[in-house]
């Protein structure tokens, strides 16, 4: 038997259209979450599907953004692995799509996509497919193709998303480019689709302070500047989570 818990994150926010998670409300937010998973670090388990839905307010009234992780189904002992799917695809880590070894890092992951969406109103990382996320992933973290190299020595996926690039000189080691959305079409059975489902398409992590404004009218010079320093601190945060090691 489990308590009665109100509703999850992801409802939260669509029913109040983000209204009240502000920077914070949402610090409470992650910092409960981060000492959950810790909790779950300690344990030797990887929870392998932290997304909104999985966040779950206690009780919105008494007790404003008290929450609890759930969903373990997914959840596994990091010193096992499997070839189940893990973690919903907006929140999949790198490492996990392209089917090598992880480790709880894959959480951290899963909560810096939480906490940008929850700062931009929309999902960071929308695709509609794998490749899609690669993608997305590839356009913002310039080290991805540095990382494609490393893993594909001993695991390949080229055949899917990553191809090597021939032009390099004799002698060199080979570099990787993510393949176009014209050479995935022309590789895979799989309908690769091109509507853009991004609201932002950035090409650094930095560039989430630009599009979020968190100062009021009324605010005075020194509350901006508390609020720029408090948005940056946030974002510098997010790009720690979102690192390829």
């Amino acid at each position: 038997i489990f308590e009665l818990l109100e509703l999850n994150l992801y409802e939260h926010a669509r029913t109040t259209n983000f209204a009240d998670l502000t920077l914070n409300s949402i610090r409470p937010i992650i910092q409960q979450v981060l000492v959950a998973l810790s909790r779950l670090k300690s344990m030797g388990i990887i929870h392998a599907d932290v997304k909104p839905e999985n966040i779950m307010l206690v009780d919105h009234k008494s007790q404003p953004f008290r929450v609890k992780i759930i969903d373990l189904g997914s959840a596994r002992d990091k010193s096992t692995r499997s070839n189940f799917y893990i973690q919903s695809r907006f929140y999949r880590a790198p490492e996990t799509i392209l089917s090598i070894r992880y480790s709880e890092a894959i959480d951290m992951w899963s909560l810096g996509c939480v906490m940008a969406e929850l700062l931009l109103k929309w999902p960071l990382y929308p695709g509609r497919s794998e490749y899609d996320q690669i993608r997305y992933n590839s356009q913002v973290l310039s080290l991805l193709p540095v990382f494609f190299h490393s893993v594909l020595v001993h695991f390949s996926r080229s055949d899917f998303q990553i191809k090597p690039e021939f032009s390099a000189p004799l002698g060199t080691p080979a570099t990787w480019h993510l393949k176009t959305l014209a050479e995935m079409r022309s590789t895979v059975s799989v309908y690769i689709q091109e509507t853009e489902t991004r609201k932002f398409i950035f090409s650094s992590l930095d560039e989430i302070s630009n599009v979020v404004d968190i100062s009021l009218p009324e605010d005075t010079e020194e509350t901006q500047e508390c609020k720029r320093i408090d948005k940056e601190a946030f974002v510098s945060l997010v790009k720690r989570m979102l690192t390829i090691d």
